[in-house]
């Protein structure tokens, strides 16, 4: 599986997100706030807790 980050294309693209990744990385402010299955670094590791 490769993963891509949607936000670094600058066209419309046809494929929606599955889940939130990495996101021990990202800034305390910038949490996602919906449904989609969060994890703190790659889909096989453990889930994020907020």
């Amino acid at each position: 599986m490769v993963e891509i980050a949607l936000a670094c294309f600058d066209d419309p693209v046809p494929i929606r997100p599955d889940a939130h990744i990495y996101l021990v990385h990202g800034a305390d402010w910038a949490r996602p706030n919906d449904a989609l299955p969060k994890y703190a670094e790659g889909r096989d590791g453990e889930a994020f807790a907020d």
